[in-house]
């Protein structure tokens, strides 16, 4: 009984063994293989597409047709949105200038085929950026005129104008953006903190120069390294974000607990107190080095390791 019920259901299927009907004479086709009352497109939505697909035609010679179906059922979307474009031959012959929206709504899946002729205005990279920025955010609230109707709307715009992929500066903006004004905020902070340093002109200086460098330098190196076109996007983040990481270094060098308590020191004193330092270390790698050693023996296996 499942049997002959399941070849009932499958039985338009079968018959157009294609699973997709014929080439339509219009340019949007809604198709329900099992001839449901389910309407994926109202009446006065197809008049609408069509109208503007055929405006686009006539200007353009491009043809873009809308295929909207219920579901795959188990075919490959790629191999499958091919064989409707090709069946239906979208596109002048000769120029390959065809366009296809194949959507597929049950398996929430949709496919822009492009022909030959039209792939260098309209490449893979643009029709993915075209899918996820203006139609399948409309799909995802079904609302399915919207998206298509976005999505046509793009690929008309581009295939009149030459799409220009992002460039290294583009592709990197947000982080470059937020490293800058990390090293801006930091740079601010240590603007600040050198207040502590008033006693001691010198150390001071020494860290609002440090700090204006580590702002200045990594805007330099940036613009310079934009003057190369074939260097990589990541490249251009490096500046910035070694420029924070150095504003972050100073911060903590500049706020550095053990040292506050001298805050209140002149730079001789200070000096004076860095020297007597260095000599003690110095002694003390003396005192170290006088020590000569055990009396040269050897070990294999002998000791204890432990873990807790």
């Amino acid at each position: 009984m499942k049997q002959l019920i399941l070849a009932f259901l499958l039985l338009p299927i079968l018959v157009n063994g294609q699973g997709f009907p014929k080439k339509p004479t219009n340019y949007v086709t809604t198709y329900n293989p099992f001839y449901t009352n389910k309407s994926y497109l109202s009446k006065k939505q197809e008049e609408a597409l069509n109208a503007k697909l055929r405006a686009f035609e006539d200007s353009t010679s491009n043809q873009l047709f809308i295929y909207v179906t219920g579901g795959l059922y188990a075919k490959n979307l790629e191999d499958y949105s091919r064989e409707i474009f090709n069946t239906w031959g979208i596109g002048q012959k000769g120029k390959d200038n065809g366009i296809l929206i194949a959507l597929f709504i049950d398996d929430r899946k949709f496919r822009i085929q492009v022909g030959y002729g039209l792939e260098a205005a309209l490449p893979a990279e643009l029709c993915r950026q075209i899918q996820d920025e203006y139609m399948g955010p409309h799909f995802k609230k079904e609302s399915y005129y919207e998206g298509i109707d976005a999505g046509v709307d793009q690929l008309i715009y581009y295939s009149r104008h030459e799409y220009k992929p992002p460039g290294p500066l583009e592709q990197m903006q947000t982080p470059l953006i937020v490293a800058s004004l990390a090293g801006l905020v930091l740079f601010v902070i240590n603007l600040f903190s050198v207040k502590k340093w008033n006693n001691q002109p010198k150390r001071k200086n020494k860290y609002l120069f440090l700090g204006i460098l580590f702002l200045v330098a990594p805007l330099a190196l940036t613009i310079a390294i934009l003057f190369f076109n074939a260097i990589t996007s990541v490249y251009i983040l490096l500046p910035a974000f070694l420029g924070t990481l150095a504003q972050l270094l100073l911060c903590m060098t500049i706020n550095d607990t053990d040292e506050i308590k001298y805050d209140n020191e002149s730079d001789s004193a200070y000096e004076r107190r860095m020297r007597m330092e260095r000599d003690r270390d110095r002694s003390s790698s003396s005192s170290d080095d006088s020590f000569s050693g055990g009396g040269g023996g050897s070990s294999d296996r002998g000791g204890s390791s432990s873990s807790w």
